[in-house]
């Protein structure tokens, strides 16, 4: 196996994809935990559509 194409349940903890996602979640998490404490939520569009009209909202046409 190449290494690109593992089972979407795919779980080797050794596997270096693996170590790389799990440190870049806890990141993610930990930024997230941060902006928390100072206040800032994580923006609430989270669709391309949602994203446009919080935008035109924004700007005041809808």
């Amino acid at each position: 196996m190449n290494g690109l194409a593992v089972a979407p349940d795919h779980q080797c903890t050794e596997c270096p994809a693996f170590a790389e996602v799990k440190r870049l979640k806890d990141a993610l998490v930990a930024a997230d935990e941060l902006l928390r404490t100072l206040g800032v939520e994580r923006a609430t569009p989270t669709t391309w559509d949602e994203l446009i009209a919080a935008v035109q909202a924004r700007e005041g046409r809808s």
